[in-house]
């Protein structure tokens, strides 16, 4: 089970910063208060669920935006290659899924961007 904040979890170049959103994910000692994150009988879970895949927030200094990927960590995406990045570690995932698919801010926008830009 990983927790927010953790390098890993924290794009790069961004410290975490706890907030209202955070609260219900923080980690608490006793296992059996905790959040669950792993699947139940029927493959559904109990109480919150983390999502699968969190795009980071809008940056207009590349035209990328960063994706992580629930135990393979941040990739750099450019919008053509987030659906087919997603089905590669979730085949069966709707990429709409507000649940399982998490956008910080500004959903299904990439950054402008032209052919021959660096």
């Amino acid at each position: 089970m990983t927790r927010r904040g953790h390098a890993r979890d924290t794009p790069p170049g961004r410290a975490h910063r706890a907030g209202p959103a955070d609260a219900g994910r923080m980690t608490s000692p006793n296992p059996s208060t905790s959040p669950s994150t792993s699947a139940g009988p029927g493959g559904t879970t109990g109480g919150a669920e983390e999502p699968l895949v969190r795009i980071a927030e809008f940056r207009t200094d590349s035209r990328y935006r960063l994706v992580h990927f629930q135990g393979a960590g941040w990739k750099p995406l450019a919008p053509e290659e987030f659906e087919p990045e997603l089905h590669r570690h979730f085949p069966d995932l709707d990429p709409r899924d507000p649940v399982r698919v998490h956008w910080d801010d500004r959903p299904w926008e990439w950054p402008a961007w032209h052919p021959g830009e660096v």
